[in-house]
């Protein structure tokens, strides 16, 4: 049985921590012994890992205050070969990066033949945050040049992979899994946690951060609702934006229109009953949520970036519109205006959601790990 290390930062409700959940919880648990260990002891997706995944922490401090003066140390002090002896165990037949920045960093430092590191999100676009952990484009070259192999969620974020360092022939790509069957299910469960309005319901779900864009959702809102239209907007995340966010409600005067729904385990549910599902992402690198829609039989509108642009296939099983402000409340309107249009667009996201196969997805990571 082969003993398999996945390092990430936390198991909060992002989308690579959702989908490193669904990885581990379907690989085979008789090839494979599993631990999955988080830079930061926090994440709403601990208690979904299965009962057979080893969960540990880098950093448990139970006081807040020592939990960020040790993660400070680790970042911008500690030398990486001895992080990686006092916290990560050096018996791991495969240890994976799951996530771009500090995991990466950190088991660079690993002499394991055997590394991995998963790549998530458009590297050209989604940047800046690369630069504060590694300092320089070249010093985080070098560090990719540790890994046996590179996994780009997408052939967007491998391209973007190749353009931002000069290299990809360690680079491959795996999609996302995706749990179809549990997604289904969970779609049909009751809403019971607000009163659904008879109106037009648009829906987003993702963290509560400047990447996705929902500022300027906010905006288009303001948009919409001054040209007349009757909806109301769901917006399912948590994250550090979420002050600001309802500060933009309150100074467009949408608390009619615009809901900040927080957190939730099912979000399935709101995507099966909304009449359309926005991405407003900045940058993305496939865009998990995007994927869930359609399997949940929901049209789909995305800003123009990576992994939506494949998933969609162009304008073939959504609609697909520049990235920018005016772009986006030019197609919503188009999309919400046009009742055979956003009839045609539920039937190619139901088509489009059942060629997503968790199985094989998996089957080939684990090809990936023989």
């Amino acid at each position: 049985m082969k003993k398999i290390l996945f390092l990430i930062s936390t198991l909060s409700g992002g989308g690579a921590e959702k989908v490193l959940v669904n990885l581990v919880n379907n690989l085979n648990s008789e090839k494979y012994d599993i631990t999955v260990q988080t830079i930061w002891d926090i994440g709403k997706h601990k208690k979904n890992l299965n009962e057979n995944i080893r969960y540990k922490s880098l950093n448990s401090a139970n006081n807040s205050i020592l939990k960020r003066l040790k993660g400070y140390l680790i970042l911008k002090f500690l030398p990486l070969s001895w992080v990686y002896r006092q916290y990560i165990d050096d018996n791991y037949d495969i240890e994976v990066a799951f996530l771009e920045g500090i995991p990466t960093k950190i088991l660079s430092a690993s002499n394991n033949l055997n590394k991995y590191a998963w790549v998530h999100t458009d590297l050209m676009n989604y940047y800046d945050g690369q630069i504060k952990v590694f300092g320089s484009i070249f010093n985080n070259a070098q560090i990719y040049k540790n890994y046996k192999k590179i996994i780009a969620v997408s052939q967007s974020v491998k391209k973007a992979f190749k353009k931002r360092f000069g290299f990809d022939d360690n680079v491959i790509v795996i999609h996302n899994p995706i749990d179809k069957k549990n997604i289904i299910q969970l779609s049909k469960e009751n809403i019971i946690e607000i009163e659904i309005p008879y109106k037009m319901k648009l829906v987003t779900v993702g963290r509560l951060c400047e990447q996705k864009g929902y500022d300027r959702l906010i905006e288009v809102a303001a948009k919409l609702r001054d040209d007349g239209f009757d909806f109301v907007l769901w917006i399912i995340g948590d994250g550090l934006e979420k002050d600001n966010l309802h500060e933009l409600i309150a100074k467009y005067e949408l608390k009619d229109y615009v809901k900040l729904l927080g957190f939730c385990d099912n979000p399935y549910k709101f995507m099966r009953a909304a009449d359309l599902f926005v991405c407003s992402s900045r940058a993305e690198g496939f865009s998990l949520v995007v994927a869930e829609a359609m399997i949940c039989q929901t049209p789909v509108i995305s800003t123009d970036c990576a992994g939506p642009d494949e998933l969609l296939e162009g304008q073939k099983y959504g609609v697909l519109v520049e990235n920018d402000t005016q772009a986006l409340y030019e197609g919503i309107k188009r999309i919400i205006t046009d009742s055979e249009l956003l009839e045609h667009y539920k039937k190619m996201a139901k088509e489009r959601g059942e060629q997503f196969s968790l199985e094989d997805t998996v089957k080939t990571v684990e090809r990936l790990f023989i």
